[in-house]
């Protein structure tokens, strides 16, 4: 019982411990290249206190932030920055559209948050169904709506610190595909190579590679290769069937009709120009 007890005891103080959070408002903002407001902050009748912070949350368009000390910050689609509220001197729509989230809140320990840095973070559905949530009990009539709505709240700070690392993670994991695709430029490896050394499917890294470059995998490596073959043409005395060998063409023919595809003209030709600069 003693230990249970000293179990509890210590939750609670970890809970007392935790910054507390308290969100204020909550607006959900559609608008067009017409939308430009100023942050009324700095209103002698309008004094909000120095823990309390906005989080701009774009969802789709992109908008643009001014900041006190005259910084600009653009706001693409799925985006997310905390300021502190008096750090915010002017917000409007940058493109044709912005639709955003805009929540105000008070935080007695900004330690935690980070501040005026924009993070590109995926609008998930879970988080559209908390936010919505969120919205409709702050507004709510009883003391428990609102407690459900601060909870809520509470859990959306959680889960975009969480999505933020799962993104880097993401990027990280392109970042070595890509890397690992230049490094086998040279040699005759096949989309499905790549894939197994990657431990992942085709299908996956495809959907890597096209969200990434705009290219499929098999294309970015043709795409590569070329361009690293009109570098060797350009820039060493290499013959067009080491080049071939070196860039991973299975010949100097299959060089040849790749590069007449990709350019118009046949290496022999990009040679030729070189020569006569």
């Amino acid at each position: 019982m003693k230990n249970i007890m000293s179990a509890i005891s210590n939750e609670v103080d970890d809970y007392l411990d935790e910054p507390k959070i308290l969100l204020s408002q909550i607006w959900h903002v559609e608008c067009g290249p017409d939308y430009d407001t100023e942050n009324h902050a700095k209103n002698p009748h309008y004094c909000p206190k120095e823990t309390q912070h906005v989080a701009i949350r774009t969802v789709m368009g992109e908008g643009e932030l001014w900041l006190r000390g005259g910084e600009v910050i653009t706001l693409p689609a799925n985006s997310l920055i905390i300021i502190n509220v008096h750090d915010g001197a002017r917000w409007r729509c940058r493109k044709a559209e912005w639709s955003f989230e805009f929540y105000r809140f008070e935080i007695e320990d900004a330690s935690s948050l980070i501040i005026n840095q924009v993070r590109m973070v995926d609008v998930t559905e879970t988080e559209r169904r908390i936010s919505e949530e969120c919205h409709v009990n702050l507004g709510g009539v009883s003391h428990f709506q609102m407690q459900y709505a601060q909870n809520l709240f509470k859990s959306l700070l959680a889960l975009w610190h969480v999505e933020d690392g799962r993104q880097s993670l993401r990027n990280a994991s392109i970042e070595h595909c890509i890397s690992y695709v230049i490094q086998k430029l040279s040699l005759k490896t096949t989309v499905l190579d790549i894939a197994r050394e990657l431990n992942m499917s085709e299908k996956k890294l495809r959907r890597i590679f096209i969200e990434c470059t705009g290219l499929p995998p098999k294309r970015y490596v043709e795409e590569k290769r070329l361009k690293t073959v009109l570098e060797l043409l350009e820039t060493s005395t290499m013959t067009i069937k080491e080049i071939a060998d070196q860039c991973g063409f299975y010949n100097q023919s299959h060089l040849n009709k790749c590069f007449k595809n990709k350019f118009g003209y046949p290496p022999k030709l990009a040679r030729m120009k070189v020569k006569m600069q």
